[in-house]
C-alpha cells in the first residue's frame, strides 16, 4: 500500500456478501482509475494472505478474459501482491478502441471456490477521449 492520496480519487466498487450471497469472500473491495493507456485496479482482501494463490480473471462483455496467477505478470498485466493486489492492464485489451470499458474482476482458488467483483453486471469507467496529462499542471 503506498501513499494514501494514491488511490483516493480511485473509482470503488464493494464486494457483496453475506447469508444470501453464495460467492467466496478473498476481497471487500475494488478500486479501479485509468491514465487513458491502462486500467489499475486494487483488490483490498477481508484479511491478510486471503489472495495468496489465486488466480485473478479480468472479464470483459466483448473480449477473452485475461487470467493470471494473483502477484504474476504477464505480457499483457503487472500485478503486485504484497497486502493488497495490484494489476495494470492494457485498455486496448480490455476494451478495443471505440468500445465502452466495462470490466469485472474475478477472483478463483484452486478448491473452486470464485467471488466476482461486481457480483452482477460489469464496472462502467469512462474511457479518456484525449491525453489527460493536459489537465496535470501547477503554477
Amino acid at each position: 500500500v503506498g501513499d494514501y492520496f494514491e488511490w483516493r480519487t480511485a473509482g470503488r466498487v464493494a464486494s457483496v456478501y453475506g447469508t444470501m450471497h453464495a460467492a467466496a469472500g478473498f476481497a471487500r473491495d475494488l478500486l479501479f482509475g485509468t491514465d487513458g493507456r491502462s486500467l489499475f485496479v486494487r483488490v483490498d482482501p477481508f484479511e491478510p494472505g486471503a489472495l495468496d494463490g489465486t488466480t485473478i480473471a479480468v472479464r470483459t462483455p466483448a473480449a477473452a478474459e485475461v487470467q493470471f496467477a494473483a502477484g504474476s505478470s504477464t505480457g499483457e498485466v503487472i500485478s503486485a501482491l504484497d497486502r493488497v493486489l495490484e494489476l495494470s492492464i492494457l485498455l486496448d485489451r480490455v476494451a478495443p478502441p471505440g468500445t465502452e470499458l466495462r470490466f469485472a474482476i474475478e477472483i478463483r482458488n484452486g478448491g473452486g471456490r470464485t467471488q466476482r467483483i461486481p457480483s452482477d453486471g460489469f464496472v462502467e469507467l469512462q474511457r479518456p477521449e484525449d491525453d489527460p496529462s493536459r489537465y496535470d499542471w501547477s503554477v
